[in-house]
This record gives structure tokens, sequence and C-alpha cells, in this order.
């Protein structure tokens, strides 16, 4: 017979049981070539949104597309003029961007009326942690050196758990290369020609529990697939979303059908 009752040894711990969720939320990342429509479907969440941006400036999109929705844009780039072959400069430089950023993203964590924080892109982001901590995006050393930027990255996460906030990060693909042999017999790596993965730290697949990739299909329309969905794997092999199937809203009912519309608004 299944005991309802809470363990003594747990509850003097203060450890409460599972209970089903009074609210909902994504978190999420996702990934496709440029000009895919990641941004537009990122922005397409409730706001308010505060979107992080280091990739390409968003001019006057948000308003023309999401016109009436309050989209802030926090841009922090790797400067231009920086010279890249000073590491100690470079890591100074960078240090004091990263800071800034981890200072502000904590802070739109704690502020209860931002419903939504977009980072794009996770790619770019990675790039100038490693940049911060070590001057240069190849540090030349351990695989330990990635732990540490890795754990920079698992941190958003771990901020993004303690509140009640979408979350969203956009990243670059990369084509997947295969290894095989020339006609002369040498080692190769050759693309498939059609096959593409997310760039960015190695968890990126792991902490999130919802992963689209974007692409065009041959009529140069927006589509995107479900590749990883926790709260229902089946998802995984639902077919692509397009159309007014793609977007935060629909995704949000498609994973959560119980959820209201209020949700996702």
């Amino acid at each position: 017979m299944t005991k309802t009752k809470l363990p003594a040894s747990l509850a003097a711990e203060g450890i409460v049981p599972y209970e089903e969720p009074d609210f909902y939320r994504l978190i999420m990342y996702s990934h496709g070539r440029d000009a895919s429509g990641k941004t537009d479907f990122a922005l397409s969440a409730p706001g308010p949104i505060v979107i992080f941006n280091n990739d390409k400036e968003l001019g006057d999109m948000p308003r023309r597309r999401f016109k009436g929705k309050v989209i802030a844009e926090v841009p922090y780039f790797i400067p231009p003029d920086l010279k890249m072959n000073d590491t100690k400069l470079v890591a100074a430089a960078m240090k004091e961007i990263i800071v800034k950023f981890k200072k502000q993203f904590r802070a739109f964590v704690k502020d209860p009326d931002i419903r939504t924080i977009v980072l794009d892109n996770g790619t770019v982001h990675w790039r100038m942690v490693r940049l911060a901590l070590f001057g240069t995006v190849k540090p030349g050393v351990s695989s330990l050196s990635y732990d540490v930027a890795n754990a920079e990255m698992d941190m958003l996460f771990n901020y993004i758990r303690q509140c009640r906030k979408n979350f969203i990060v956009i990243n670059q693909s990369g084509k997947v290369y295969s290894k095989g042999k020339s006609r002369t017999g040498k080692d190769v790596s050759e693309w498939d020609g059609k096959s593409w993965e997310c760039q960015g730290y190695s968890n990126i697949s792991y902490a999130p529990t919802v992963g689209l990739y974007h692409y065009k299909d041959g009529d140069g329309d927006m589509n995107a697939r479900i590749i990883k969905c926790s709260p229902n794997r089946d998802l995984e092999q639902y077919p692509p979303l397009s159309g007014d199937d793609l977007s935060f809203a629909a995704l949000g009912k498609l994973i959560f059908p119980e959820s209201p519309d209020s949700a996702w608004e």
C-alpha cells in the first residue's frame, strides 16, 4: 500500500513532496542558420521581454512585428577595436563586459514584471566567456578549461530555475562533418550536404528542457523541428512546425495542452 504521509526525516529538513506546478513556462534553446526565424520565434514569447543581444542589431524589427509588446534590447558586443593578439588585454576587456552582463542578468531574473529573457546568441556568448577567462577562444590547455567556461553557462540556467520566467537561448548552426577516406586513402572530414548541429557550449542540449532546430524549406518558408522535449518525449517525433504553429504560444500549448492561454500570452 502506498503511503501518502511525508517521512519524518524529510519533513525535519524542510523538504516538501512533489506537486504539480501552478505555472507554465519554457526553458529552451534553438539553433539554425542565418535568417531562419530564430529571433522572430523568441520574440513571440510573452512580454515584457528582455533580449541580450550580441549578434546583430534588431533595429525596428520588434516594433514592426510585435507592435504593443514591451521588448527591451540589451546590446553587448565584442569591441571591434580589441587587439585579439594581446590575451591579457582581451581577457581584461571581456571580463568587464561579462561581469556587467551577469549583474544585469541576475537583476532581470529577480524582476517579477519580466516574463521572458532571451539570449541572442548563446554561441557568441560562450565565445565571449572564453575570451574573458583565457583571452582566447582556444586556450590550448586541458579540457578542464572548457569545464570552467561551461560552468559559467550552466549558471544562467541555474538562475532561471529559481524563478518563473521563460528563457530562450538562440544559437548558431554548424555543419556536421564525418570522417572518411579520400580516393588516395587519406583521412578526410566530409559534410553530407544536409546535416547541421548546434554550436556552443557542450551542455546546451542538456540544461534546457525544450530544443528547436529552425530552417527554411524548399519554398523558403520558415519551419522548426522539435529536437528535444523533456516534458513529452513523443513530441520529438512530431511533424515540423510551420505557419501559425510556429510561435511560442503554439509550442507551449502543444507541450502543455492543459495550460491556460494566459500562460503564453
